[in-house]
């Protein structure tokens, strides 16, 4: 059972309901970040060290983004998806 659905589920027996939501953003963007992860490796495979940085920092973008409250706003206001997904 993933760790979301024990989340709701705990929160079922504490009659304290629990959303998703979060785990479901937090999800999409690892995702992109493991994307752009693993285009980073290739590029460095290629020695194209300059653009692989770059795509490791995108990368990193991603992940901070999760943490980011302006950006979880404006997911939730477009209903915008990760290409992760």
């Amino acid at each position: 059972m993933p760790i979301e659905n024990r989340s709701v589920g705990k929160g079922k027996k504490e009659a304290k309901p629990r959303s998703t939501q979060e785990w479901e953003e937090a999800l999409c963007f690892a995702g992109d970040a493991l994307e752009k992860s693993r285009a980073a490796e290739t590029m460095r495979r290629d020695h194209l060290p300059n653009e692989a940085n770059t795509t490791v920092q995108e990368a990193m973008d991603f992940l901070k983004s999760r943490y980011d409250p302006s950006t979880l706003i404006y997911i939730a206001s477009t209903g915008l998806k990760s290409n992760a997904a």
